[in-house]
């Protein structure tokens, strides 16, 4: 079953160079999430922003995130 921030990873590697905000990845997650766990998840946004400071997305604004292949 697979974590929010691996939802997330796969969510953006799917999209590369795409500016997404925030809700529209969260809304996404959540959907993923909830079929395969059957709950909603606690918290999207945090990991999302953790990914940012780790640099596996960058932050293109307020809420708006992408990710760029290597």
């Amino acid at each position: 079953m697979p974590t929010v921030r691996e939802l997330i990873m796969k969510f953006f590697r799917d999209h590369p160079d795409d500016v997404f905000r925030t809700t529209t990845v969260t809304d996404w997650v959540k959907v993923k999430y909830h079929q395969a766990h059957g709950r909603e998840p606690v918290d999207v946004s945090t990991p999302i922003n953790d990914l940012s400071h780790e640099g596996f997305l960058i932050r293109v604004g307020h809420g708006r995130y992408k990710y760029r292949r290597s």
